[in-house]
C-alpha cells in the first residue's frame, strides 16, 4: 500500500505531515496563479480542508489511481491543505 504523497503540483510543499488518517501540507506558490495538484491517497477522503474550509468534491477523486485532483489559488504566504 502506497503512502500518501503529492505526485504533481503547481507549488512547493512545506511541513508535509502524515498522521493516522490525515495528510496535510502547506502549499506556497506565486500569487495570481492557480495551484492544480494530483494527490495520492490510500482511500477516498471524507474531507478536504483548504485554509480550514471544507472543499471536498467527490468528482475530483479517481478510484482507479487513488488520486485526488486538488485546485485552489496560490499564495506566497502558504495555503494550508488537509485530507482526512
Amino acid at each position: 500500500e502506497k503512502s500518501p504523497s503529492i505526485l504533481a503540483a503547481a507549488s512547493r510543499a512545506y511541513d508535509v505531515k502524515k498522521k493516522g488518517n490525515t495528510f496535510s501540507f502547506i502549499a506556497k506558490g506565486p500569487v495570481e496563479t492557480t495551484n492544480i495538484s494530483r494527490i495520492l491517497l490510500r482511500k477516498k477522503p471524507s474531507s478536504v480542508l483548504i485554509q480550514g474550509l471544507e472543499s471536498f468534491d467527490p468528482a475530483k477523486w479517481d478510484d482507479e489511481s487513488h488520486t485526488y485532483l486538488l485546485s485552489f489559488e496560490n499564495n506566497t504566504e502558504g495555503v494550508q491543505v488537509m485530507f482526512k
